[in-house]
């Protein structure tokens, strides 16, 4: 064979072989396995990072449960375990990197993070201290004790009824699945809290007291009660109240300049977002640690506290969100163990807090968002590895 020969037929093996190389980029590109492979680096180096202290085994298998559960959105990178038994023992567990995976720093117990909607428990929590100081009624109707909505004429006369037990329970007649004027906290100038005299312009979506709707708006009008009978801002009211100075970093955003400047796994906040409007529902951050323990105190208060719910509130707490309470939903399916639990999620955090029937209180804390269902799914595990591990 002569040299041109030679040449061509090197020449169509060089085509043949870039040809196959390139359908084989394809098939990788397409392919789950990558995907599947990167997944699992990561599930074992979160696992292999997995640091805990303290007694209560049940929560290192919970951080692997979350660290192996599958995410529609951003992979974890990072979380954050604590849980604070009745007796006072300090369980945590951390692992992972504040940014990307494998970038120090690493996460430490004292990381911050953003609460979300765990932040309602701090609202409930200041307007049930007022119930129990009798400052306030749970029958008290809502039009009567802010001086904006007096004298006003109301579009839908529904909302003269809603009661605060009502604003609690999430059960006011606004239904956040509805666009526009009654959930929009997440607006860049919502109504609520500096503009309450809209209310009069609401159209309900149900009656007041008949069924559970999550709503924002509700628990920034809690929060405007509570500035009107302490004639103080929430802010203020809650930094007095449970003393976050003694807490390093536990505080609330208003912008990215308000946040930690180290240790810190918070992302940049969306600015979209109005977090001074926000306070109430969505506004704060801090440690695990640190948030146990304040929860661990609210939980001693006298009735009515953060784990009741209305005595004419008929619900099935066998499902994990079939019961909401005056914080957040109760969840039981055996007389030995009872969970009163509150999640939070916002575009990059997700937060959940445990309160069991025990006084113990977990949460866990990741700036990555989460599937609703997730959560669910995570509740009711670590409840059922509780029971088997006989508590």
């Amino acid at each position: 064979m002569d040299n041109s020969s030679n040449k061509q037929n090197k020449l169509w093996q060089v085509i043949v072989l870039i040809f196959a190389l390139f359908g084989l980029v394809i098939a990788v590109d397409q392919s789950p396995y990558p995907k599947i492979a990167s997944d699992w680096y990561r599930w074992k180096k979160l696992e292999h990072d997995l640091r805990c202290q303290g007694d209560a085994a049940w929560l290192r298998s919970t951080a692997i449960k979350l660290i192996d559960q599958p995410n529609d959105r951003d992979p974890i990178t990072n979380l954050s375990l604590a849980y604070l038994s009745p007796a006072g023992k300090l369980t945590t567990c951390v692992s992972g990197w504040m940014n990307k995976i494998d970038e120090e720093p690493k996460v430490e117990t004292t990381t911050t993070y953003q609460f979300a909607s765990v932040t309602k428990v701090f609202t409930a929590d200041l307007v049930l201290d007022l119930i129990r100081k009798d400052k306030l009624s749970l029958e008290d109707k809502v039009v009567n004790l802010l001086p904006e909505l007096r004298g006003l004429v109301y579009r839908d006369d529904r909302v003269k009824d809603i009661k605060v037990k009502d604003l609690l329970s999430h059960r006011a007649g606004f239904d956040r699945q509805t666009l526009g004027i009654n959930d929009d906290m997440f607006e860049p100038e919502p109504w609520c809290p500096n503009r309450v005299q809209q209310l009069a312009l609401v159209n309900l979506q149900f009656d007041p007291g008949t069924k559970v709707a999550y709503s924002n708006t509700g628990y920034c009008l809690l929060s405007r009660i509570a500035e009107e009978k302490y004639q103080q801002s929430y802010r203020d009211i809650v930094k007095q109240r449970y003393q976050l100075s003694n807490f390093e970093n536990f505080d609330f955003a208003s912008d990215d300049s308000s946040l930690p400047i180290t240790n810190s796994a918070i992302k940049l906040l969306d600015k979209s977002y109005n977090y001074e409007s926000l306070a109430s529902v969505a506004g704060l951050y801090g440690d695990a640690s640190s948030l146990v323990t304040i929860v661990h105190d609210m939980e001693k208060s006298q009735r009515p506290n953060i784990t009741n719910r209305p005595s004419n509130n008929l619900c099935d707490f066998s499902i994990v969100k079939g019961c909401h309470g005056y914080m957040g939903y109760e969840y039981s399916i055996d007389p030995r163990l009872r969970f009163y639990w509150r999640d939070g999620s916002m575009s990059s955090v997700a937060a959940l807090l445990v309160i069991d029937d025990k006084g113990g209180v977990m949460t866990m804390l990741t700036n990555v968002k989460q599937n609703p269902g997730n959560i669910s799914k995570l509740v009711k595990y670590i409840y059922q590895y509780r029971l088997n591990q006989k508590l």
